[in-house]
């Protein structure tokens, strides 16, 4: 093992401390890269496939800067298969697939025992076998009595003691060095193989991801053929993509980054130039994290929420004290899929008496307590004094009763009975214990025990499912006013699109539509009806949320119903009342444009039926929550091939993005970027704010994302999409590291952002006030309507700029300045305009003229660094330096010609007192913030 210290790695033994020894018989493998001897290849493919091709090596270092040891345990499940059933893995055809692959980190000691466990300022550097390639996870473990524990104990990591297991050391920390690696140098694995079961929610780790691709190797004949030629061709790349996930809970703070991510990424002639990227995660320190934690989860009056929860803080994990007293958080879309109204029991009270969240309490469920009463009548309930008090203190009104009476004898417990009162608590031997029920005794209690079960209750879903069901009430109050209307139309199996045979007037989105091929509300299934999400500029069509099972074209005369937004189900008895007559006005928190946005998505989410097995005891709108906030747009479309069409990843793309724009708080993420051009916060309001006429702010939908991107400022996932600006692509790249508690030992100190990836970087180049440049685009569509609807794919214009248009063919009414309205991912309007003629072709446009700052260093500024991108919702690098009067004010707009250097700024470069800066060479800084 590793000791890091200043970057200098020295050996070193690890520290005295309880040691977790790997279990007995656990085989060790000299010659796992010899194809003759490898004992880890009968566990899984390591360092040659099975038709003798070599792995291409893709390595892990890990750097435990914790003040105590953790316990990495990396695990793939090999879940995507080339079809249901098939057996053959799409990326790992040769490993057997729906099983559970782990790797244990570890090391050997003086005794020549191997232990688990990387201590405290050790490094490891660890080979990723195929089967972790495709969307693998890691847990940075921090008690270790759970990783291989005994028969009966609790065992959330959920570890199969009859796995099979091998050790093999791990790889040399110079990759450089071809020496056989040395277990005691350098450390060791244990490869684990059994029956797939992933750890509990609840086990006490932190999660990573990753993904890993090489193209020579997936574009290998043998491996195509093995998986049927399905491998997409975009996904046969070289690259690592990875995050340092808090998704499902928050436990540790981690930090990841790429070391070997050429400049620039991929493409050459520059690919030789490799250098790591910045961190993503966190470098802070376990402490410092726990103690924003506490801070988070603290009740009553929790200062950081306010009176979000009323005074009730961010629920927990009810896990065990840890050597190490770490806390646990579920993220959002756990609050719903843990939660104790689901009947989510802890993994570690193996006689499953306490809930998982801390939301339904963190005492246990039921409390059973011996009699001593012998009354048949009345509601006087007498319990023995020979019982610990302390479990009668934890009795309270309203807890249910539940009797056992000898054998032969009726129980005298009614079924619903509860507890009416406490009357008095024993103070010792000979005085009971009794309680008034709200029914009467039916039978004698004499011999009976009791168990109490307290009522379930979660007052965080209950309060974050009444605030969404809300904002969608909102909508629909907004639009009741809005006439049905039944109208000629057209459906396309397996097409999301609604077309009418003339335009339609007084659509609105939200509104149900019903009609030949499309799916129909199912109030059985709990289910809702088709909605629109999106109404054409043309008012010809509507793009709905469902896909049409059938064809009807329009020679059919099919009549389609469309009425107003209709209540969700689901919906509670009691809804908060919004009112904004108070708020400030802020464009990016319409409210109604808000309460649109919310309605789309919980109206689309309100298709998919409740969970048909009759052993889940989920109430439904807790899935649908859980669904809403996790994003589980796939489960809208009961097949594959429905899901992956076309049309069916439109819709969810669709949905993505309006749920990606409300959980950062605001109606449109792509319109709205993260920083206005002060600087200033416009994503994650703030919870505890009052808005909308309410005690806190109703405009933040989940405070577990707030909490993590602007109380932490972590760059890891907050809620489980594409988080955009924390979701890392290293193209190239063979080489990742992580590191637990701390930065050192990263080669890059710099934190990853998605506008300067290497961090910030400086350079010089040229400045001159008279020089401007402008970029086109070219042009696919232009609409002869009014107004004229442009198609340019991925044009990243936003609605209100200026652009200039020409060369259109046919419509030439295009051609001119315009400004840009409803603009879209591939399509945008031209403001006031009416068409001339069908369009034949050509065209292009682009942006008024661009202020500039030309020949920087293409190796170490140009290609670091990225421009605006609307879509991603993110603003480009910023500019600091010379020319620049006000942080924040200045930033990259586009990068224009590589070979010139050309880095296109959103404003002037300007001296302190309004003047341009003046012609000349100077230096400057990019940067994320």
């Amino acid at each position: 093992m590793n000791n890091v210290r200043a970057n200098h790695e020295v050996e070193m033994e690890p520290a005295t401390e309880t040691k977790y020894q790997m279990p007995a018989k656990t085989p060790f493998d000299p010659s796992p890269n010899d194809p003759q001897k490898s004992l880890v290849q009968k566990v899984l493919v390591y360092a040659f496939d099975t038709d003798h091709n070599q792995i291409p090596l893709k390595t892990l270092k890990l750097t435990n800067n914790a003040a105590f040891p953790v316990y990495p345990v990396m695990r793939d499940g090999n879940e995507a298969e080339t079809a249901q059933g098939s057996g053959a893995g799409l990326y790992d055809p040769y490993d057997p697939v729906r099983t559970e692959y782990r790797g244990y980190i570890g090391y050997q000691g003086d005794d020549n025992q191997y232990y688990f466990g990387l201590p405290t300022g050790h490094t490891i550097t660890i080979r990723v076998p195929l089967v972790f390639w495709n969307g693998a996870r890691m847990g940075i473990v921090t008690d270790g009595r759970y990783l291989t524990p005994d028969a009966g104990a609790p065992n959330p990591l959920h570890y199969a003691a009859n796995a099979q297991r091998v050790i093999v050391a791990a790889e040399h920390a110079d990759p450089h060095d071809t020496s056989p690696p040395d277990p005691q140098k350098d450390g060791v694995v244990m490869w684990y193989r059994a029956s797939l079961i992933g750890p509990a929610l609840d086990s006490p780790d932190q999660l990573l991801e990753w993904t890993i691709r090489d193209q020579e190797y997936l574009s290998n004949p043998q491996i195509n053929e093995r998986t049927h030629h399905l491998i997409p061709s975009n996904q046969k790349v070289t690259l690592i993509n990875y995050d340092v996930s808090y998704v499902d809970s928050m436990f540790l703070p981690v930090a990841m980054e790429a070391l070997d991510v050429p400049v620039p990424a991929p493409p050459t002639p520059f690919n030789q130039n490799r250098g790591p990227y910045g961190w993503i995660g966190s470098i802070d320190k376990p402490e410092d994290l726990q103690t924003k934690i506490e801070a988070f989860t603290a009740a009553p009056g929790n200062k950081l929420l306010g009176q979000y929860f009323g005074g009730n803080g961010w629920p927990v994990y009810n896990i065990p004290p840890d050597p190490i007293g770490e806390v646990k958080l579920p993220a959002g879309q756990n609050i719903f899929a843990q939660s104790p109204l689901a009947g989510a029991l802890s993994s570690y009270d193996v006689t499953n008496n306490h809930f998982m969240l801390s939301s339904g309490g963190t005492g246990p469920i039921r409390v059973n307590i011996g009699g001593a009463g012998t009354a048949s009548t009345g509601n006087i309930l007498t319990l023995s004094p020979n019982e610990d008090v302390d479990k009668v203190k934890q009795l309270q009104p309203e807890f249910t009763i539940q009797g056992y009476a000898p054998a032969g004898q009726k129980n005298p417990i009614q079924p619903g009975t509860k507890i009416a009162r406490i009357l008095h608590v024993s103070t010792g031997a000979g005085d009971p214990s009794t309680l008034q029920m709200d029914k009467e005794l039916v039978a004698s209690q004499q011999g009976c025990n009791f168990d109490f079960f307290r009522p379930v209750t979660d007052y965080a879903s209950a309060a974050l499912i009444k605030l969404w069901y809300s904002w969608a009430n909102y909508y629909l109050t907004q639009t009741q006013s809005t006439p049905p209307q039944t109208v000629r139309g057209a459906v396309t199996v397996n097409s999301a699109t609604l077309t009418f045979s003339e335009p339609v007037t007084g659509l609105v989105e939200g509104m149900q539509v019903t009609g030949a091929g499309l799916n129909s509300p199912n109030p059985g299934k709990e289910t809702g009806g088709v909605t629109i999400l999106a109404l054409a500029a043309d008012k010809k069509s509507v793009i709905l949320s469902q896909l049409a099972r059938e064809n009807h074209p329009l020679t059919e005369n099919q009549m389609y119903t469309l009425v107003k937004p209709q209540p969700l189900p689901l919906t509670p008895a009691s809804l908060f009342t919004l009112d904004f007559s108070q708020d400030p006005k802020e464009p990016a928190r319409d409210p109604l444009e808000f309460a649109k946005k919310v309605y789309q998505i919980m109206a689309s989410m309100a298709q998919i039926p409740k969970n048909p097995d009759p052993l889940v005891k989920t109430p439904h709108v807790l899935e649908l929550m859980n669904n809403v906030i996790g994003g589980n747009m796939g489960f809208i479309f009961d097949t594959d091939a429905r899901r992956f069409s076309t049309d069916g990843l439109a819709i969810s793309a669709m949905i993505r993005d309006m749920i990606k724009s409300v959980l950062r708080g605001v109606t449109d993420f792509t319109r709205f970027p993260e920083f206005d051009s002060n600087n200033q916060q416009i994503w994650y309001p703030d919870p505890r704010v009052p808005r909308c006429g309410l005690t806190f702010n109703a405009f933040n939908l989940d405070p577990f994302v707030w909490f993590v991107h602007v109380q932490l400022g972590f760059s890891g996932y907050g809620f489980s999409l594409d988080d955009d600006t924390a979701d890392v692509g290293a193209g190239e790249a063979a080489r990742l590291q992580l590191t637990i508690g701390g930065g050192a030992g990263l080669p890059n100190q710099n934190e990853w952002a998605i506008q300067a990836v290497y961090g910030p970087v400086s350079g010089n180049g040229d400045w001159d006030p008279n020089k401007t440049v402008r970029f086109y685009l070219g042009i696919t569509g232009a609409t002869n309507a009014a107004p004229i609807t442009i198609t340019s794919p991925k044009h990243n214009l936003a609605n209100g700029e200026t652009v200039t248009i020409d060369q259109v063919g046919g419509n030439t009414a295009a051609n001119g300045t315009w400004t840009v309205a409803n603009a879209t991912a591939n399509t945008f309007e031209l403001l006031n305009s009416t068409g001339n003629g069908d369009y034949s072709g050509g065209g292009r446009w682009t942006r008024g003229p661009l202020y500039c700052i030309s020949d920087v260093n293409r190796l170490d500024v140009y290609w670091k660094l990225k421009g605006d991108d609307r879509q991603a919702g993110f603003t480009g690098a910023l500019v600091s330096g010379p020319g620049v009067q006000k942080k924040g004010s200045v930033r990259i707009q586009q990068l224009g010609d590589d070979k010139e250097g050309i880095l296109a700024l959103n404003t002037k470069l300007t001296n302190p007192d309004g003047s341009p800066l003046a012609q000349g060479n100077y230096q400057w800084t990019f940067s994320a913030k």
